[in-house]
């Protein structure tokens, strides 16, 4: 067997299953093509940093290298791994090949059989290759298309032209990879997640998790939810132990049917210990083992991790609109906290150590939560693991952002798919505390003259396609799946609405979009705010990676490059005028300035908020961390350097009683 190949026994939620079930990675021995030679490569990885790690490209960030590289995103790639497959494998009755997140159109062959086509990169992909599979070099080869030709054409096509979000909406795609206000454009391809052989002879524990759903006279009401395939029909017999005192919590039976099961159970634990966000408690979780067999004896067994805690969203009327606040373990809590974006544009560079840094910066400034924002993607496992352990609660939405979206039947059975695979996925960790539908899509269609491009039967389509998605598909997945709650957009109410300080949550653009001074913050304090901030640039260190110092200035084509939204340096240049009387000449002082005048300006919202409660019960700010380096609105710049704002921003929440 290839010695670079890892066999080992499937690790689910942290325990080795009992019965023979085997993974083997295929992480490795993969290779990418380009201009006929292959060059090699591991997962995950993408397209970008596979032909700049062999100077086949320059660096994308630098200067204004990401206008040169657009060609990458407009032509077809292939990867491909060769691997070897003992008997073992080989002769267990289900062998499949799954890819845990593949970006985005692509065709999967495995020996020359197309076996996979794949068009989402927010969904697992399997498939049972066991007829296709010989002991010694097997070959996957994977061919990416376009993903900005594929967009385009959809787009083009699309019987409701003109969706606003335009090519980008098309596609089940990070939707920041087509540029945003805080990001370059590069519409990347590649094998972003896992690869795996994964083998078993009867049967697969593909997931399981446990959710509270209340505590009642000092005992917590629980919900278990398994995803269990099996061979065959078979009645099953398991019970859930803790693995500390041997308590048995549940000794039931249940039938499985052959294919994939899914099923619930209920039980209780007395005087629980209970998980708590950071600065209200300790993070505990259970560990519980599941142990399942059948009549036959064939037997799975997992440990489960368990954090006790009820959340609820509370909306009640009031003389002042309708609240909007959560209660922890019945405990009314202030978020705050800051809206989360993907690490990196090339989502493979994210390595567990930048999740680890990141983190900590989080729990260590005194924040409790962070909005994982509509236009990036589902995080890894590691960034839910991590704000379990760090007690960060996570505002989670759904990848959809600042636009219309497909309403034909295929689009939607594609998200439906999508939607309950990710709610499953996330159901085990404590941190998730509410579901959104998207981000600024309901405010866009109501106040951003969306509208304004179709005639009254176009707009009835359109919106009834809004609703079919966000009131009916997003709902049910996370009705069917958790019982976390669920908000179809973010915000509530655009700013254009008076009622967007009187209920549900609110994002303040009055200031920086529409210019209007930072005492705003203070006369306009909403019931939750969920995103408000201002720019700035990075430090001046940061800003030496992507420009040559003699290109110091506003003016130059690499600054230029890196500053994505339209009228940035107007807006600061606007704002330093209005609040300092100057604009200063010289590049790194501007620089200081911009991070100064961002830190004044936030806190202004942020200490309105603080001192508003209990009306006002949140505070997200726009935005944690960079995806690349640039001017943004970050208090955290790409490569870790704390801004002013982070620092303030600790001080005030350590400070503030």
């Amino acid at each position: 067997m290839n010695r670079n190949l890892i066999l080992f026994f499937l690790l689910l939620l942290n325990s080795a299953l009992s019965n023979g079930q085997m993974i083997l990675s295929l992480n490795d021995n993969w290779q990418f093509k380009y201009k006929d030679n292959w060059y090699n490569t591991i997962v995950p990885n993408s397209i970008h940093t596979d032909l700049y790690n062999y100077k086949l490209i320059p660096d994308p960030f630098f200067s204004d290298n990401e206008y040169k590289l657009q060609w990458i995103g407009q032509q077809q790639w292939e990867y491909k791994c060769n691997f070897n497959v003992d008997d073992g494998v080989l002769q267990m009755q289900v062998v499949e090949l799954v890819f845990k997140g593949l970006d985005t159109y692509c065709e999967v062959f495995v020996n020359g059989t197309k076996v996979l086509v794949a068009d989402n990169m927010f969904r697992e992909w399997k498939v049972d290759c066991k007829n296709l599979l010989i002991a010694e070099n097997n070959e996957i080869k994977i061919v990416f298309d376009a993903t900005e030709n594929v967009s385009k054409e959809k787009y083009i096509a699309y019987t409701a032209q003109k969706l606003p979000g335009e090519e980008r909406v098309m596609t089940r795609k990070a939707q920041y990879h087509y540029g945003w206000d805080f990001a370059p454009r590069f519409v990347t391809c590649g094998i972003w997640q896992d690869v795996q052989l994964k083998a078993y002879d009867y049967f697969s524990l593909n997931d399981a998790s446990l959710q509270t759903d209340s505590i009642v006279d000092d005992k917590a009401y629980i919900t278990g939810h398994v995803n269990i395939s099996s061979v065959v029909k078979s009645d099953f017999l398991f019970t859930l132990s803790d693995k500390t005192s041997g308590n048995k919590f549940v000794y039931t039976r249940t039938a499985l049917d052959s294919g994939e099961n899914y099923f619930s159970f209920n039980f209780s634990i007395p005087n629980p210990k209970l998980w708590w966000c950071n600065g209200l408690g300790e993070q505990y979780f259970y560990s519980l083992i599941f142990d399942g067999k059948d009549n036959d004896d064939r037997a799975i067994q997992s440990e489960i991790k368990c954090g006790v805690r009820t959340i609820e969203v509370v909306q009640a009327s009031d003389t002042d609109g309708t609240s909007f606040y959560f209660k922890l373990n019945g405990k009314p809590v202030f978020m705050k906290g800051a809206n989360y974006v993907p690490q990196d544009v090339f989502l493979n560079r994210a390595d567990d150590s930048k999740y680890e840094e990141l983190l900590t910066k989080v729990k260590d400034a005194g924040m409790n939560m962070l909005r994982v924002w509509g236009g990036g993607v589902y995080e890894k496992d590691i960034f839910y693991r991590l704000c379990d352990e760090k007690g960060i609660m996570v505002w989670q939405d759904f990848m959809f952002a600042c636009g219309m979206y497909p309403y034909d039947e295929s689009f939607l059975e594609n998200v439906r798919e999508e939607a309950n695979y990710q709610v499953r996925r996330l159901n085990k960790y404590a941190c998730i505390v509410l579901w959104c539908g998207n981000n600024e899509s309901n405010e866009g269609w109501h106040r951003w003259g969306w509208q304004t491009d179709y005639d009254s039967l176009k707009r009835i389509e359109v919106w009834s396609g809004y609703k079919k998605l966000f009131l009916d598909i997003l709902p049910k997945a996370v009705g069917d799946n958790s019982n976390v709650f669920y908000w179809e957009s973010s915000p509530k109410f655009g700013r254009g609405d008076a009622r967007h300080t009187q209920e549900g949550d609110a994002h303040n653009w009055f200031v920086w979009h529409d210019g209007e001074p930072f005492d705003n913050y203070v006369q306009k304090v909403p019931r939750f705010m969920s995103e408000y901030g201002f720019q700035s640039l990075p430090a001046i260190e940061t800003i030496k990676t992507y420009c040559d110092e003699k290109d110091f200035s506003k003016a130059s084509g690499s600054i230029k490059a890196h500053q994505k939204h339209a009228r940035g340096f107007a807006v600061i240049d606007a704002y330093m005028q209005r609040e300092y009387g100057k604009i200063p000449q010289d590049f790194a002082e501007y620089v200081k300035l911009s991070q100064q005048m961002q830190a004044t300006g936030v806190m202004k919202g942020l200490t309105a908020h603080l001192k508003s409660q209990p009306r006002c019960m949140g505070s997200l700010i726009w935005q944690l961390n960079d995806c690349y380096p640039g001017a943004s609105w970050s208090m955290i710049d790409y490569y870790g350097r704390k801004k002013i704002l982070y620092d303030e921003v600790k001080k005030l929440l350590t400070d503030f009683k």
